[in-house]
């Protein structure tokens, strides 16, 4: 509202202030407030603290009306985005997702109606300000909230793809950018909150962009093991549920995170390690192998003769040939080595299959053929023994008495 001095040294309203007027009033006084507080009886009009009888029903209107507004809005809500995801996808963890934003999202257009049917209360400045502050604070909680289930209902519909291809890249990448996603509503969120509170966001970010400079040369460390962690992903030098042996560590990889990747040992122990170190070290992926590899060898006894050491030797072939789960195209069994208390039989082939369990399986199959073999043939096997050799016994020789 502006006023002028007039030529006769009086101030009047300003002519843009007076034909500002219509839309001032209908601003104080929204969906002709007026009319209705005119209708209100006398009695109405009696004040308690400050609030006016008429009021205080107002806000218990405004209450129950908002209430039964939320409830509507969620029912129809979850309706309609509980259709549209059972089209696409449908898991226990995106229902729920799906109930946590509808509920909020009914809380945001809730919050917005409350925004402009609180003016029609005329309610004093500081009980108008308090609500709307509270409106402006909650308002940009429930649309952190709301981004926060969108994205996990992206992250489950990802996940439910990822799941249906046959590349672990995917299932390592979802984590990561459900977790980035996340930071970004919570970011967003809170640069809105300080917008409300009527906070210089500009400044704020220039703030930030020189604190950013001092955090990032304090962070190295940090920054160094995300990159680490996007190496990585690109190199793909393990993934999920690999077994893996390092110089420092020996374990399963359960999960590749943006700073370090954990691994469970067999001790059942969790061991976790920044991915920049993990990305510098040496590392032996036994879980990329194709075919799982039987190596032994079978120490028989010195007295067995060069006959039936062939003959075992071509049982024990025999016995590897036949397995039906053994690559036949890639095998040794020599008799190699000539030891201090054993003649050596080597037996070296590969198992097809990638799971533990079958190849120890598999071996106790070959392991057991074989000992069979041996007790067939009358062939022993070596350990280790030492031969005492006693040149006199007490009372004889030189150690006898006359």
């Amino acid at each position: 509202i502006f006023v002028s001095k007039a030529d006769d040294g009086k101030w009047y309203y300003s002519k843009a202030t007076v034909e500002a007027i219509p839309e001032l009033h209908k601003k104080a006084f929204p969906f002709g407030t007026d009319k209705l507080i005119g209708m209100v009886p006398k009695t109405g009009h009696e004040e308690f603290l400050g609030i006016a009888i008429w009021q205080y029903i107002g806000i218990i209107i405004l209450f129950v009306l908002s209430f039964c507004l939320f409830k509507i809005f969620y029912w129809i809500l979850n309706i309609l985005v509980f259709h549209g995801i059972r089209t696409i996808f449908d898991t226990e963890e995106a229902s729920k997702h799906v109930r946590a934003l509808s509920k909020y999202i009914s809380v945001l257009i809730v919050l917005f109606l409350a925004n402009l049917l609180i003016p029609t209360l005329q309610l004093p400045v500081e009980a108008s300000y308090f609500l709307f502050l509270l409106i402006k604070i909650s308002a940009p909680l429930a649309g952190i909230v709301i981004l926060y289930s969108a994205v996990d209902i992206l992250g489950d519909y990802m996940k439910f793809k990822a799941m249906q291809t046959h590349s672990v890249l995917d299932d390592q990448v979802v984590p990561i950018v459900r977790k980035t996603l996340k930071a970004f509503s919570i970011v967003v969120g809170v640069l809105f909150i300080l917008q409300n509170l009527n906070f210089n966001i500009t400044a704020l970010l220039a703030g930030l962009s020189i604190g950013g400079l001092a955090i990032a040369l304090a962070a190295q460390q940090t920054l160094t093991d995300f990159l680490g962690s996007l190496m990585i992903f690109i190199d793909q030098p393990f993934k999920v549920g690999d077994y893996i042996i390092s110089n420092e560590c020996e374990g399963i990889v359960e999960a590749v995170g943006f700073r370090s990747t954990r691994i469970r040992s067999f001790e059942r122990s969790l061991i976790i390690i920044p991915n920049g170190k993990l990305s510098d070290m040496s590392i032996d992926n036994m879980g990329m192998r194709y075919q799982r590899r039987l190596y032994a060898n079978t120490a028989i006894t010195y007295d067995t003769p060069p006959a039936l050491i062939e003959t075992f030797r071509e049982g024990v072939e025999k016995i590897v040939l036949d397995h039906p789960m053994i690559n036949n195209n890639e095998y040794y069994i020599r008799f190699n080595e000539m030891a201090g208390h054993y003649l050596n039989i080597m037996v070296w082939a590969y198992f097809d299959t990638q799971v533990w369990d079958e190849e120890l399986r598999y071996r106790e199959e070959v392991y057991l053929q074989i000992m069979r073999l041996a007790e067939s043939l009358g062939v022993r096997f070596a350990f280790p023994t030492s031969t005492i050799h006693v040149e006199e016994f007490p009372g004889q020789g030189s150690f006898g008495t006359k």
